[in-house]
């Protein structure tokens, strides 16, 4: 984009008559902030400013633009027809700007910004002190901020809200980069006193269906899958239980005939950390697709792409080493 064309943009967007230079651009800055943070306090804390000069700053925008911009509803901040309209035009502004006085290496040291990774809290766990590690070291003065991945994830790269999510993907969502990173089969996690473990390596669609099942809904898309692929051919699991987190329910699945049903590098992952556990492969004919998902608004993103990179590259060398590390056990 030219810089005439630049000029021109940010000049309609403030409905002014007022020359470029006796605008104040920062404002753009905290409009965006609070655009993505839908909070003053959070906006003002990303920003390093005081709630105070926060609240000015977005009382100058309101002047400027003959709108209110934002508005509270349910202790968040709700955005106008006209914010909506302008949002994405106000982050192309800022994150080029952020480009052009950048200095053009991704991840410098200089970086201040917070990264909101969404992800799984048993990807979370086997990844995130080599992920942290190489973060440190590269963006110290950065942060990354986690966040479970649920089935409304989507709408919250959307928002803003998130700016990566590592996870399953099933369907492609407007405005959204997928980056897959691999493929893997399901498996099963059991005690490794289950009644069911005594017909392996030969356990049927039936003998799965006939124990009741933990369902994972903080990885939203595995279980849809799995449900979807068994609703096809017209059977449904027993759920028992529902919940967001795998780890807290491990010591349930020790002293239980329950079921829970994962991608395999998680199973094997599990089972290297807990000798309590077995595991065996899923009779349901499904695999699964994972890997990064962005808005497209921060796809040239100079950070963000540091970022992405650094989370997909993680990933890739940790599925390596759980998977080596298993086959190893079993050699």
């Amino acid at each position: 984009m030219s810089m005439g064309l630049a000029c021109s943009r940010i000049m309609r967007m403030f409905n002014s008559t007022k020359p470029l230079h006796e605008i104040n651009l920062n404002l753009l800055v905290c409009l965006h902030a609070l655009y993505e943070e839908r909070n003053v306090t959070r906006a003002a804390h990303r920003l390093n400013m005081t709630q105070s000069n926060v609240s000015k700053s977005l009382s100058q925008l309101r002047r400027l633009m003959h709108d209110h911009l934002l508005y509270r509803e349910d202790n968040t901040l709700k955005l106008t027809p006209l914010s909506h309209s302008i949002r994405d035009k106000v982050a192309f502004i800022v994150q080029n700007a952020q480009e052009v006085f950048s200095s053009g290496v991704p991840g410098n040291n200089l970086c201040k910004r917070r990264f909101t990774l969404a992800a799984s809290d048993v990807s979370v766990t086997f990844g995130f002190p080599q992920l942290m590690k190489a973060f440190l070291k590269d963006a110290p003065q950065a942060i990354i901020s986690l966040t479970p991945w649920q089935e409304y994830n989507p709408e919250s790269l959307v928002q803003g809200k998130v700016d990566v999510a590592l996870c399953v993907f099933e369907d492609e969502h407007s405005g959204l980069i997928l980056d897959k990173i691999g493929t893997t089969e399901l498996a099963c996690v059991v005690n490794s006193q289950h009644p069911i473990l005594q017909k392996s390596p030969s356990i049927t669609l039936e003998d799965y269906l006939d124990y009741k099942h933990i369902a994972n809904t903080g990885n939203a898309n595995y279980w849809r899958v799995i449900d979807k692929a068994l609703a096809e051919q017209g059977y449904q699991r027993d759920i028992a239980l529902e919940i967001p987190l795998v780890t807290a329910v491990l010591g349930l699945v020790e002293s239980s005939d329950l079921i829970l049903t994962l991608p395999t590098p998680l199973c094997h992952l599990l089972l290297l950390q807990n000798p309590k556990l077995q595991m065996f492969s899923c009779p349901v004919p499904a695999s699964l697709d994972y890997g990064l998902m962005w808005h497209s608004r921060l796809d040239e993103d100079t950070d963000h792409i540091w970022f992405r990179k650094l989370v997909k590259q993680t990933t890739i060398e940790c599925v390596d080493h759980i998977m080596s590390t298993a086959k190893s056990k079993v050699a």
